[in-house]
This record gives structure tokens, sequence and C-alpha cells, in this order.
């Protein structure tokens, strides 16, 4: 993975690109929430934002803790255990997008079980180009090409739009 620091034009161009995906990806998760009516904030019981102003640091804080816990913690200590110590350096790409697409499971994981128990396959075939799987494997990219720091920049981004901006400000127009 790339050095920290290394290349400022590589981390510039990484950085808005992390920026400029993790605002699109929070305006479509918030076009499925509003789109979609078993996840439109219009029909369930509560409202599942922290408001503001404690969303800003909340949400900061975890999206710093989940991208250290799944790439900067989990995907690259088990990357370094394989590729390192057990396959002496060998199958460096298989290894860590193998290791990627497991550590992009952690999120969708808990509706792939409910869909399972529910035994329904369609939805648990579908779940690996679900937008929340999906972009936990470019976060995986993110790391891959552009090192550390760019999967918490997307992730910062991502919340801002989609916790913060949306559920700080929509939750009074959906009665919350």
């Amino acid at each position: 993975m790339p050095e920290p620091l290394a290349d400022p034009a590589r981390d510039r161009s990484g950085l808005w690109i992390a920026i400029e995906t993790g605002i699109l990806y929070g305006i479509v998760t918030i076009g499925m929430s509003i789109w979609h009516p078993s996840s439109s904030p219009l029909s369930s019981g509560g409202w599942e934002h922290v408001l503001l102003p404690w969303s800003i640091p909340f949400y900061t804080f975890g999206a710093i803790f989940l991208e250290y816990l799944l790439r900067l913690g989990a995907l690259c200590i088990a990357f370094w255990l394989l590729h390192v110590l057990v396959f002496r350096r060998r199958f460096r790409q298989p290894i860590f997008w193998s290791l990627a697409a497991i550590a992009a499971l952690y999120e969708i994981w808990p509706y792939i079980i409910i869909d399972i128990h529910a035994q329904r396959w369609g939805s648990v075939a579908l779940s690996a180009i679900e937008p929340l799987y999906v972009s936990n494997v470019f976060e995986g990219w993110l790391l891959w090409r552009y090192g550390w720091f760019t999967p918490i920049v997307f992730r910062l981004a991502f919340y801002l739009v989609w916790h913060i901006l949306f559920g700080g400000f929509a939750g009074p127009l959906f009665g919350h």
C-alpha cells in the first residue's frame, strides 16, 4: 500500500476522489432511504440519526473508528499475516482483495443473516451489488490505491451528507 505523504499529487487526487465519491454515496443513500418504502424515514418507527449538534462529534468518531476497525485494523493486519507470514510475500493482490471482500461484509452481514433465516436467497445473492457492500469494497480500493487516509475521508464525507446534514435537517421534516 502506498506510503502516506510520499507523493503529494497522488495524495491530493486520492483525497478528492474520496470526498467526491463519499458525497455521492451519501446522496445515493438519501435517495434510497426516501425512495425505498421499507427503509423510508416516513415508514419507520423512529429516526435513525443522532440529531445536531451531537451528530458532528458522534459520526466523526464513528467514521474514524469504523475505518480503523475494518480497513486499518482487520484488513491490514490480516493482510500482513497472510501475505508476509503465511504466503511469504506471494499472491499479494488475490490475498488483499479476498480480505477486502470479507471485510466489506461486516456492515451487510446482519441483513444477510435475516435474509438467510427468511430463506430469501435472491436477496442474499444480490447483497454483493448493494451500495453498502460496493462502497465498502470501494474503500478497500481507496486503501490499496491511495493509502490509509482515503477510506477515512470517504467515510467522513459520506457521514457528513447522510448522517449529519440529512439526519440533522430532515428529521424535523419527517416529524422526528
